[in-house]
């Protein structure tokens, strides 16, 4: 099997609401580590990650070597001016809530109007994090206004815990994807 490679980088924003988990869900996916200690982001944080993205479904096969370029931004609104500008260049975003803080999925969609400002209509992958708050499923309140969001922007909704690790790294390796989507169609 001959696999054609690529070396590609992407710029990932992650948006939310202030403690929903952002850095930590960073953090674990780059790191591999968890600290419950809550110090909020001042402005951004820039992470590397490398990953391989395969294709074997149409020939040639090929590989693309991935580099995460993911953007933490702040997540008081207040910030505009910070966020606008990290916003350029965006090629797709994860956008976070906190299951265990409902209010944080309303605001879901003020964070994606920002972001579309400056990005237009990039990828999204939305995260519910805190899971393991929540007995590790999403409540059904919840889950109603989620598939709602999730349908109107023909996103992938993953329940996370950066506390636990579940489904961190499915997400990501979903954005890995998502990000290099045009190198496979």
């Amino acid at each position: 099997m001959v696999l054609t490679a690529k070396k590609v980088e992407k710029k990932v924003c992650v948006l939310g609401d202030w403690g929903v988990g952002k850095t930590s869900l960073i953090r674990r996916f780059v790191h591999d580590v968890y600290d419950d200690h809550y110090v909020a982001t001042l402005g951004v944080k820039v992470s590397k990650k490398n990953m391989t993205v395969k294709n074997f479904i149409k020939k040639p096969f090929l590989k693309v070597d991935l580099t995460l370029l993911i953007w933490d931004l702040v997540g008081q609104k207040g910030f505009h001016s910070v966020q606008h500008t990290a916003f350029k260049g965006t090629s797709s975003a994860f956008i976070v809530c906190d299951l265990s803080r409902p209010h944080t999925i309303d605001n879901m969609e003020w964070w994606i109007s920002h972001l579309y400002k400056e990005a237009k209509s990039v990828p999204l992958i939305f995260l519910g994090n805190k899971v393991d708050l929540t007995d590790d499923a999403v409540p059904l309140e919840l889950s109603k206004k989620l598939d709602e969001i999730k349908s109107k922007y023909n996103a992938s909704f993953y329940a996370t815990s950066a506390k636990t690790g579940m489904n961190v790294e499915d997400a990501f390796n979903e954005m890995g994807r998502v990000a290099t989507r045009k190198f496979f169609a």
